[in-house]
């Protein structure tokens, strides 16, 4: 990590194990605290004596945070229980996290991903440590939240290309007033709400089927209100 006000590097240095993690535009906690929280994978090789398709690696994948200031990795804030692959295999089937946002005042994490080999958006409460899948879907994509983050919007992949997006509001750990917007459509779907969350705009792009200009896109926005 660079720091803007002396030019200097720093660095986060830990011999036990190795680490894969990912940052994303809504990685950083809703208080001030120079904490910078990621989705992280701490790995913890053993047997390494042994041949190459029998070496094991503990995974402990979760939510973490790393203090800027002293560039050490705190207990994580979210944990999955830890589960023991061979190198030639991924967790990801078991647990995994493709995108997370703090809530509710950042007592509850909302993220998209898989647990215990179900996938689809779940809720966690960072005080009782209770996971609650508020929409599963084996065919769950990314969800875009509103602002206030109070509101979200989601797309399930369904068969053939099709997909479907919803619109529901966040309720503590529930989601609730659910309303499909779109019913296995074919077109591929992406959306952005408006600075006041007082309405969002849907990007409806269709691929031509015509050989003569197979390949080609055609953009149509849509504007929702959010009284709708």
């Amino acid at each position: 990590m660079l720091d803007l006000d002396t030019g200097k590097l720093k660095t986060y240095d830990n011999n036990h194990g190795t680490w894969t993690y990912f940052l994303d535009n809504n990685c950083t906690h809703p208080f001030p605290n120079n904490k910078l929280y990621f989705v992280g994978d701490h790995i913890i090789y053993k047997g390494l004596e042994k041949e190459i398709d029998e070496k094991l690696a503990r995974h402990n994948i979760g939510i973490y945070s790393l203090d800027t200031e002293t560039m050490n990795i705190d207990e994580p804030i979210l944990l999955f229980p830890e589960v023991i692959y061979t190198l030639n295999k991924s967790p990801n089937e078991s647990y995994y996290i493709s995108q997370f946002d703090f809530i509710n005042d950042g007592k509850n994490i909302i993220f998209s991903g898989t647990y215990e080999k179900h996938r689809g958006i779940f809720i966690y409460d960072i005080d009782t440590k209770e996971i609650i899948n508020v929409v599963f879907s084996s065919n769950i994509s990314s969800y875009t939240l509103s602002n206030d983050k109070t509101k979200i919007l989601y797309c399930i992949n369904g068969n053939h290309g099709n997909k479907s997006m919803y619109l529901a509001h966040i309720d503590k750990n529930t989601l609730v007033s659910k309303k499909c917007l779109y019913n296995e459509v074919q077109l591929n779907l992406s959306s952005w709400w408006s600075p006041d969350d007082t309405f969002f705009l849907v990007n409806e792009k269709e691929y031509s089927s015509s050989p003569e200009i197979d390949g080609c896109r055609f953009d149509k926005i849509r504007k929702f209100n959010i009284a709708e």
